[in-house]
């Protein structure tokens, strides 16, 4: 897993996309093969200039501010948006049952 905080010789805050050009350079990963699963807009908006797909996840997010945050994604640019890890396997038509990560 790599970190805006401590992946880069220097800190840098999304939406700075150096976190994501940093770990698609490190895995050796073409942007347009990775997948981003972002819950704010500052890193959705620095996954789409690396130049991943993003889908914005708002499981996190306090269910009353949900409706907000999910049109914030959508002007963003997200290709998607879901409310749970279980609705985007559904949407990357894996089956199965997944708990939220650590």
């Amino acid at each position: 897993m790599f970190s805006a905080e401590d992946s880069l010789p220097e800190p840098i805050s999304k939406p700075d996309p150096a976190v994501y050009l940093f770990a698609l350079q490190q895995l050796d990963v073409p942007a347009q093969a990775a997948l981003a699963v972002e819950d704010s807009v500052s890193g959705a908006t620095a996954a789409m200039a690396a130049g991943c797909p993003t889908v914005g996840n708002v499981c996190f997010v306090n269910p009353d501010e949900r409706p907000e945050r999910r049109r914030q994604l959508e002007g963003a640019g997200v290709v998607a948006v879901v409310e749970s890890w279980a609705e985007l396997l559904g949407l990357l038509g894996i089956d199965g049952a997944v708990d939220a990560p650590a």
